[in-house]
């Protein structure tokens, strides 16, 4: 018997030991979520399988609920001691995992009973460990601190010292600016900060001005500190007191407040400047602040700090600096410098050597050191660039999906997944780890991506905490070479393994949550696909570049799928996967729509669908249950006005609405009341299924929470221009192929009260815009003109808009080039507006439209959406008409963010000798 029980022991410690071998170290916070409500929907819909195990799960079930307080307060960042917190969160997520490989082990009696109820025992005991630890944190004392401060500040002094004699390269354009901020600015005291995301040169450019010698003579006072991550009050107020009195006194017996009156009363009355590098934190202000009085003599704070949430705590009168990567003439110069070297390798690495090494291995240990004081909840929301192609631009909603879709989102009350997402994302961006592309008119994040770096980073960082592994091959690789230990061990996987013979994943990557497949859409993928579709923990299975003729079955946990379609090919609908919350289909077959199967109907979790060339069917409308939780639905075809009255009426938290009509006639004597809720609706009239006569648009648009309305291919009456203009919360208006009455728009005062954005995209018949009132659109920000090809020029009251930011011009007259120069000069020299910059590039291709989405949606490979390339625009030409491509000369705007706005990815197909040629601004 004692025999018997010893083997059981070694084989439950050895099965026990192999699994927590698999997990990843690093989680997101909305994994016990999860758990939770998996563990309660599986003991109704399992209960005799599970019948066994019962008192345990709602014993961990409870266990875990008393732990959800904790890992709030790690989302709010109220525990500062990260290191103590990833122990315990971590140990508590293992948990989590083995909780659900056991319920699932039990449902299929994939183990011994004995081996699981021992097991569940253990996870009890340990969770009530991890539960007493996590209560102490709010007891423990920091010990050492400011030992290790002391430490941390003298080895960092040789590095300082060196940075004050560095040459800085490039901010020229900078330091001037900064300079007479220091000198001729306010005279009121003022804080000049530099914040950038790691390498970018914040301490040289600080320690330049700081050391400058006009601006070290204007001032009757200077000092110095740098910040280390670990540091104490008493350090930071003793270096700056003996820097500011350049004595070297023993002060080891005054209290940090006795320091900072000391402090305050030699800086009184006295012109300072003070230098404070590299701020983590705002604690660091709030320790300082007090000792800076104003004495209205000019005195100045230099600051630096990888975290704009900081730079716009300590904000006097000065806005923040946030700095830039190199500007196109700075890259020039060193482009200049490498056309003149030899064409030697010896000379071309003795460049690199003094180059590269010195950015890159500064910057990984920067990045590291950025990542080891970032917040657990954030940690796998960073590394999580690492599963995108490097370059990719982010489209933020799906980003958004992808973090919630997996675990990484903490609930929260009273707040929805998608907000919560977009905070942790502003926080990236906040910290520099991430950079934001594009907002939106209501100034949230639309895109995004990493600097190279930091993706490269992500990668290796990811691979080491078992969380991420790509697996890229040609079609020389060794195949076993892909099936080492090592790379068995990630819960997240990208892979790119064209025209290469898969092998038996399936035992190695039972375990995985994610997998991106990033190939070509013709990839004859079968093999690899039925291998993955046996993962049966997956949560997420992004296909969007793979044609799909077979769909997973069973797979319970999968939130997330997305993939392109066939509508031949829909009968073999994803079945069992009733958990799903996001789903993303694109329909392939050309001219075909694909309805829906009957089974969508019953995916009652679902957050957000998007169908591309498909429909609803009639069918499918009138039996589906009602999608409480839907909230965006994207791009189905509806050729009744009843049909879209039906799926709204199943819908009743929806928010985000595009659909295209099919056929206007039949909506032609109906009423359709687009509900309160919608915030978001962008409405596409299909001609090619009519004639090319614009249709009127046949129904009302008063929905008073819309904040977005885009409409494409429609005759706008007036009394309908009307209406829109009432909409009291719009503030991004987008009009595609839009025909006016009499070939002009009249605007009067009262009307567009809030918007923000105005985009007028193929208006060719429009002539006139008229301003009946002088103050029309007061809070208009951007507007584009695309294609607007009889316009005559911009009314002059947009001359008076002080809100105004940017005008984009491409496709019109050249009068309404000249008119828009005539705005920037008002603009800029009678109301010293310089935040308005137009933009020019008559000509030019770059209009996004619902054509080119759609169009996009078949054509992408596997590189979709990453940052686009000169060569990527060609492909487009073909979107918008025109067929004779060869020796067409495109025009590329000179701005990144302008280009990846209008396409994402495309790739060059078969189009030869095509010029591509630069754009000046209106400057």
């Amino acid at each position: 018997m004692d025999n018997i029980q010893c083997m059981n022991t070694a084989i439950y410690v050895t099965i026990r030991k192999g699994f927590q071998f698999t997990l990843p170290r690093i989680h997101g916070l909305g994994y016990v979520d999860f758990l939770l409500n998996n563990l309660k929907e599986f003991q109704t819909s399992h209960s005799d399988s599970l019948a066994s195990v019962a008192n345990p799960l709602q014993i961990i079930q409870m266990q875990l609920e008393g732990l959800q307080p904790f890992l709030e307060a790690i989302a709010e960042e109220r525990h500062k001691d990260i290191d103590q917190i990833q122990h315990w969160a971590t140990q508590l997520f293992d948990k989590a995992y083995e909780v659900e490989y056991l319920v699932d082990a039990c449902i299929i009696k994939e183990a011994p009973v004995w081996c699981i109820e021992r097991w569940l025992s253990d996870i009890m005991k340990e969770i009530t460990l991890i539960k007493d630890e996590a209560a102490e944190i709010h007891e423990m004392k920091m010990v050492g601190c400011a030992v290790n401060a002391v430490t941390a500040q003298k080895s960092s002094n040789l590095v300082r010292s060196s940075r004050m004699n560095e040459e800085i390269v490039g901010f020229e354009d900078v330091i001037e600016k900064l300079r007479d901020q220091l000198i001729k600015g306010t005279k009121g005291r003022d804080v000049i900060s530099s914040v950038g995301m790691p390498g970018l040169g914040k301490t040289t450019l600080a320690y330049r001005l700081y050391n400058d010698r006009l601006v070290s003579s204007h001032f009757d006072i200077r000092a110095q500190y740098w910040v280390s991550q670990v540091y104490s009050r008493k350090e930071l107020l003793m270096a700056i007191l003996r820097d500011a009195i350049n004595e070297d006194f023993d002060c080891g017996e005054n209290r940090p407040d006795e320091l900072a009156d000391q402090l305050r009363r030699t800086l009184f009355s006295r012109r300072y400047l003070i230098l404070v590098d590299d701020v983590w934190e705002t604690s660091v202000w709030d320790d300082l602040v007090g000792c800076f009085n104003d004495a209205n003599n000019g005195s100045r704070i230099i600051l630096t700090t990888r975290n704009l949430e900081v730079a716009n705590y300590t904000r006097f009168q000065s806005d923040p600096l946030q700095l830039r990567m190199f500007n196109e003439d700075e890259i020039v110069l060193v482009a200049g410098i490498l056309s003149e070297l030899e064409k030697e390798e010896e000379c071309w690495e003795r460049f690199a050597n003094n180059l590269g090494p010195h950015i890159h291995t500064d910057s990984r240990a920067i990045i590291e050191q950025s990542y080891q004081i970032l917040p657990y909840h954030l940690r796998s929301c960073f590394l999580h660039f690492g599963a995108f192609p490097e370059d990719s631009v982010v489209h933020v909603p799906t980003l958004a999906q992808l973090w919630i879709s997996q675990g990484f989102v903490k609930s929260c009350e009273g707040k929805s997944l998608e907000d919560i997402a977009q905070g942790y994302l502003e926080n990236l961006i906040g910290r520099n780890l991430v950079l934001g592309i594009k907002r939106s008119s209501r100034g949230k994040i639309k895109a995004c991506r990493v600097h190279d770096l930091l993706h490269e980073f992500c990668k290796e960082r990811a691979k080491e905490e078992n969380f991420l592994l790509w697996i890229k091959r040609n079609e020389n690789a060794c195949p076993s070479s892909c099936f080492d230990r090592q790379k068995q061990l990630a819960h997240h996987i990208s892979i790119s393994a064209y025209k290469y013979p898969i092998g038996d994943w399936s035992s190695c990557w039972s375990h995985v949550g994610s997998v991106f497949l990033l190939d070509s859409p013709n990839w004859p993928s079968r093999e690899l696909l039925f291998q993955i579709y046996t993962f049966k923990f997956l949560k997420v299975l992004n296909m969007m570049n793979i044609l799909v003729f077979h769909f997973p079955t069973g797979l319970v946990y999968l939130r997330l799928f997305a993939a392109k379609v066939h509508a031949k090919h829909c009968d073999s609908f994803i079945d069992n996967c009733w958990k799903l919350e996001v789903l993303m289909l694109e329909n392939i077959a050309g001219l075909i729509t694909m309805a829906l199967p009957l089974r969508v109907g019953k995916m009652v979790k679902l957050r957000h669908l998007a169908i591309f060339d498909c429909c609803f069917a009639r069918e499918l409308l009138e039996n589906s249950d009602n999608l409480y939780d839907l909230q965006t639905l994207s791009a189905p075809f509806f050729a009744r006005v009843q049909d879209v009255e039906l799926i709204l009426r199943k819908t009743p938290n929806l928010r985000i609405l595009k659909f295209e009509i099919k056929g206007v006639d039949n909506f032609q004597y109906n009423i359709l009341n687009i509900p309160t809720r919608i915030e978001k609706l962008c409405i596409y009239h299909d001609r090619v299924h009519d004639d090319n006569v614009p249709k009127i648009i046949p129904f009302s648009i008063s929905t008073p929470s819309l904040r977005s309305l885009t409409l494409r291919g429609f005759y706008l009456h007036p009394h309908r221009l009307l209406e829109i203009a009432s909409l009291q919360n719009l503030q991004a208006l987008r009009l595609q192929r839009i025909h006016f009455e009499n070939e002009e728009w009249k605007v009067s005062n009262g009307e567009f009260l809030q918007l923000r954005s105005l985009k007028l995209q193929k208006i060719e018949c429009i002539k006139e815009r008229r301003c009946v009132d002088d103050d029309v659109f007061p809070h208009l920000e951007r507007l584009v003109l695309h294609g607007c090809q009889f316009l005559k020029e911009i009314p002059s009251c947009f001359k008076d808009i002080s809100s105004l930011l940017s005008i984009e011009v491409r496709q019109c007259n050249e009068s309404v080039v000249k008119s828009a120069r005539v705005i920037q000069e008002t603009q800029g020299e009678e109301y010293q507006n310089s935040g308005f910059q137009p933009i020019q590039s008559n000509g030019s291709i770059h209009v996004w439209d619902r054509d080119l989405e759609w169009w996009l949606g078949s054509k992408m490979d596997a590189s979709r959406n990453q940052r686009v390339q000169k060569t990527d625009i060609i492909d487009i030409i073909v979107m918008i008409g025109l067929t004779d491509v060869t020796d067409t000369e495109l025009t590329a705007s000179d701005s990144p963010e302008s280009v990846t706005e209008i396409v994402g990815c495309v790739h060059l197909t078969d189009i030869s000798q095509t010029k591509l040629t630069g754009v000046q601004s209106l400057s």
